[in-house]
């Protein structure tokens, strides 16, 4: 059910594996409401970067990081025009921004910063149009349609650094020490604030009979890890030499952590993470059954976990992973929630992570740096798409005093995989974002977000039918 390997560790980052398909970006986009200015938001990246050295530091052949002489944050942040105004949208705008190569001979990071128009528009604009079209000039809309297109300004910020600089934890961590930074905090710990919990760390206790058990389960979980299936190709697994090097962003909207909450709860399941796999595993299985491959066997996914504790924020890579199967070819809903959540409880009482931190510890210490790529090429080869999963906050930030819209992390795609899918909570909600690498023939996986979409409605309505059968609401 489960294998676990290390995928990331400390020597394979700094090896640099840059490939033309995938340059291993740390990806995130923030979205801000209102018109962030430009120098409001380069006062907390300046004092950040401050902080921070690996920000403001290169790396040598021999993978250790130097200080970078001539380094100017001018470029690293840079202003863009809005795209729409050359007739690109945002989210193509930012796909190409995915693509993008760092020059190994300077600090590898950098910010695009720009504003853009929000989708709906308020009833302001028109009215003030028929006014002006009827001869009755009114000073008073003409006010209020300038404070309404402030108000429907968004500022867009999309941060991409180079896996050599740190996990994609690092990220939330700068964000919120931005935030930090932003509102005047002076209560600071290692450049960061003790009580930063931008990415909050959730540890359930385990039963002390589970904990006997492990002995028994090493014995099954080692040998399936050495003798693990590679997945069948599909549309979501292409053949490697079909990838172009080319990246899509695309992003789902908002899911109510409430409503995942109600529809864990039919299942007598509190874990967030169950029903976000169960979403995945509907999403991807109709997609493929749209392109007419229906899967008979379930896919395994890389779920990379943090290694870090709470108070861990600097930049650096404590990352380690295990590969959990995904039961797409189920076709019945309610039965890929069902197994979703027994596996997701098995292996949280499991000593799945543990053995992946111990595994992780060998293979970066113990054997030669040479096997690490081969390695790591012998698991990927074996999986289907990167899922990550990151547990925030249920409130909003504000960065120099405007609000946080929402964040999405990607993780960067590894070797031929061609697809990864972030979520994050945050705000009350569960942001999905999907990076995908564009192949040279076929359509790609452009309808996979909607999918996404779907699945989700169709969860809420089965947790609803369950509550009415019950008589019952659930309130979780």
């Amino acid at each position: 059910m489960y294998h676990i390997v290390m995928a990331i560790g400390p020597k394979s980052v700094g090896r640099d594996s840059i490939t033309e398909k995938n340059p291993m970006l740390i990806f995130g986009v923030i979205t801000v409401d209102g018109h962030l200015s430009y120098d409001d938001f380069i006062v907390p990246v300046e004092k950040l970067v401050g902080e921070q050295w690996r920000l403001r530091a290169t790396t040598t052949k021999d993978k250790k990081f130097v200080p970078y002489e001539n380094f100017n944050l001018d470029e690293h942040i840079h202003k863009v025009p809005d795209p729409a105004q050359n007739g690109e949208t945002t989210e193509s705008f930012i796909s190409k921004c995915a693509e993008h190569t760092f020059d190994p001979s300077k600090p590898r990071w950098d910010f695009q910063f720009f504003h853009t128009k929000k989708i709906f528009k308020g009833m302001v604009r028109r009215k003030t149009a028929r006014y002006q079209l009827e001869g009755q000039k009114d000073e008073r809309f003409d006010e209020k349609e300038e404070e309404e297109e402030e108000e429907n300004t968004r500022t867009i910020l999309v941060f991409r650094a180079h896996h050599v600089i740190g996990d994609g934890m690092s990220f939330f961590y700068m964000l919120e020490r931005m935030v930090e930074i932003s509102r005047g905090s002076q209560a600071l710990t290692r450049g960061v604030s003790q009580f930063s919990k931008l990415v909050v760390v959730r540890r359930q206790p385990i039963p002390c009979y589970k904990f006997l058990m492990w002995p028994l389960m090493s014995c099954y979980i080692l040998p399936g890890m050495a003798c693990m299936r590679r997945d069948a190709q599909c549309t979501i697994k292409p053949c490697g030499s079909e990838l172009n090097g080319e990246k899509q962003i695309f992003w789902c909207k908002p899911l109510p952590i409430v409503e995942i909450l109600q529809i864990a709860g039919s299942e007598g399941s509190e874990s967030i993470t169950s029903v976000l796999l169960s979403i995945c595993s509907g999403a991807i299985r109709n997609f493929l059954e749209s392109k007419g491959e229906t899967p008979v066997r379930d896919i395994k996914a890389i779920v990379p976990f943090s290694l870090r504790s709470e108070k861990q924020t600097n930049l650096e890579n404590k990352v380690s992973c295990l590969f959990v199967e995904i039961p797409v070819s189920e076709s019945k809903r309610s039965e890929r929630l069902r197994k979703c959540c027994r596996r997701m409880d098995d292996l949280k009482s499991g000593p799945y992570a543990l053995i992946a931190v111990l595994l992780m510890a060998f293979v970066t210490f113990i054997l030669p740096s040479s096997w690490l790529g081969w390695i790591q090429s012998y698991y990927v080869d074996r999986c289907s798409l990167i899922f990550s999963c990151v547990p925030g906050p249920r409130q909003t930030r504000k960065i120099c005093n405007r609000r946080v819209e929402s964040v999405f992390g990607f993780p960067p795609t590894v070797g031929n995989l061609a697809l990864s899918i972030a979520t994050f909570e945050f705000g009350g909600y569960v942001r999905i974002g999907m990076m995908t690498s564009k192949v040279k023939t076929g359509a790609g996986m452009r309808g996979l977000a909607e999918e996404f979409n779907k699945e989700f409605e169709e969860l809420s309505e089965l947790a609803a039918e369950r509550s009415r059968r019950r008589g019952t609401t659930t309130f979780l």
